[in-house]
C-alpha cells in the first residue's frame, strides 16, 4: 500500500506542475496539456480507490484475526467458506441472533443507523428527526423570510413572513442481504454485523438518489433537484455552456446566514476544474490532504454519483445546498428483519430482508440554489 500511496503522490506532483506552469504564463491548457491531465487525475482517482479498498479490507483481515475456527466448524471444505465468510465482512459481535421474522435489537438499529450517518454526508449535515413509531411528523417550511426589525417604542407587524408546511411520513426502505446456507453453516460468530454493513451501502445508494433527485411520491424522500421541492425561483442559468459566471452567479444569489456546499457529480466537476474567473483565477481548489474536500469559490464541494451527470442546455449541472438549514429526515427507530430460510433454498442461500422507516423532505427552499444550463 506504501508503494501505491508514493505512486499517488508522485501523480499529484505532476498535476500541480501543470496547474502552475499555466498560472505562471497566465494561459490555459494547450490540448497536449489537458489530455496529460486528464489522463493524470483518471490515474489518480483509480489509485485512491485501490488505496481505499486495499485499507478497507486490510482493516477486515485484522478483524477476523483472532477469530477462532475448529477443524469441526470448518466442515469438509479446504478453507474456501473462511475465504467466503472473509470476504463478506469482519464479524465480531457474539450476542445477535435473529429470530426468523422479528424486530431487529436497538443495538442493532442504533449501529445500522450510526453506519449510514458516516456514510453519507447527506444525513450528517441534515435536521434528523428520530420517532418511536410509524407517525407523520408535521414541521414548517419558511417559503419567505421575515422582514427586518424596527426602531421605536411600537412594533410594526410584519407582513413578509410565510411558513408552509411539509409532513415527513417515513416510509419502508427494503433491503435484502442473501448469504450462502455453507457461509452461515461455518460462521463461528453470529452474521448480524456484515447484514447490517451490506444493508447499510444498500441503503445509502437508495438514498442519496432520493435526497437528491426523489420525487417525494407516497411520501418517499423528495430530491434538492426536483423543482416540486425546490421551486425553479430558486434557479440560475448563464449562457448555453458551463462557466465559473455561473457558479458566481449561485453563490451571490444565497443570502446571508446561510452554510453550503457544492452539490455535484465527478463528470460534471472535472469540467469546473478549467474554469476561471474574470481575473484569471480557477475557482476551483484541490484538496491536497486527505480529508480534506476540494473548493469552489472557497465553499466546499460534497461529490455524488446521484447528482445530475450531463451537462447540456436546460439541464442542472450542480447545487448550492445548507442541509442543515433547509432538509429533514425522519427514522423510526426500530428495524424488522425477516429471514427467508425456503425463498433462496434452491440456490443454497439464505436470505435476510430489512425493513427500514424513513423519509425526507426540504423545509426551507431559500437554502438551495440550484445551476442549470440555459436552454
Amino acid at each position: 500500500m506504501n508503494k501505491l500511496r508514493k505512486k499517488l503522490q508522485g501523480i499529484t506532483a505532476e498535476i500541480r506542475q501543470l496547474i502552475t506552469a499555466c498560472e505562471t504564463e497566465e494561459r490555459s491548457f494547450t490540448d497536449e496539456e489537458r489530455e496529460k491531465y486528464d489522463g493524470l487525475i483518471e490515474q489518480a482517482e483509480n489509485l485512491k480507490a485501490q488505496i481505499d479498498a486495499e485499507q478497507r479490507a486490510a482493516d477486515l483481515e485484522a478483524g477476523l484475526a483472532n477469530v477462532p475456527f475448529t477443524a469441526e466448524e470448518r466442515g469438509e471444505g479446504d478453507g474456501e467458506d473462511l475465504d467466503e465468510f472473509r470476504s463478506i465482512m469482519a464479524l465480531q459481535k457474539r450476542d445477535v441472533n435473529f429470530a426468523e421474522g422479528v424486530f431487529a435489537p436497538k443495538a442493532f438499529v442504533s449501529d445500522f443507523v450510526k453506519s449510514l450517518d458516516n456514510r453519507m454526508m447527506i444525513r450528517q449535515l441534515s435536521k434528523k428527526y428520530t420517532l418511536t413509531k410509524q407517525e407523520g411528523i408535521t414541521i414548517p417550511r419558511r417559503t419567505e423570510k421575515m422582514g427586518n426589525a424596527t426602531w421605536g417604542d411600537t412594533p410594526v407587524a410584519d407582513t413578509d413572513l410565510d411558513f408552509g408546511k411539509v409532513t415527513l411520513m417515513p416510509q419502508s426502505l427494503n433491503t435484502l442481504v442473501k448469504l450462502s446456507q455453507k457461509l452461515v453453516k461455518v460462521s463461528a460468530v453470529p452474521i448480524d454485523q456484515a447484514i447490517r454493513d451490506e444493508s447499510v451501502e444498500s441503503a445509502a445508494r437508495t438514498l442519496e438518489a432520493a435526497y437528491l433527485t426523489g420525487d417525494g411520491t407516497n411520501d418517499t424522500p423528495a430530491g434538492i433537484f426536483n423543482t416540486t421541492a425546490v421551486p425553479t425561483s430558486q434557479d440560475v442559468e448563464n449562457g448555453g455552456t458551463l462557466s465559473a459566471e455561473l457558479f458566481i452567479k449561485a453563490k451571490n444569489k444565497l443570502a446571508s446566514g446561510y452554510n453550503p456546499v457544492w452539490v455535484i457529480h465527478p463528470d460534471v466537476l472535472t469540467e469546473v476544474e478549467s474554469l476561471k474567473d474574470g481575473d484569471g483565477r480557477y475557482i476551483m481548489t484541490q484538496a491536497w490532504r486527505t480529508g480534506e474536500p476540494d473548493m469552489i469559490l472557497g465553499i466546499p464541494v460534497y461529490k455524488s454519483d446521484y447528482a445530475p451527470a450531463v451537462v447540456e442546455a436546460g439541464a442542472y449541472v450542480a447545487a448550492l445546498a445548507d442541509f442543515g438549514r433547509g432538509y429533514a429526515i425522519a427514522d423510526v427507530e426500530s428495524m424488522e428483519i425477516q429471514v427467508l430460510n425456503e425463498l433462496y433454498a434452491g440456490s443454497n442461500q439464505i436470505g435476510y430482508k430489512g425493513f427500514f422507516l424513513t423519509t425526507g423532505n426540504v423545509i426551507d427552499q431559500k437554502a438551495f440554489v440550484r445551476l442549470k444550463i440555459e436552454s
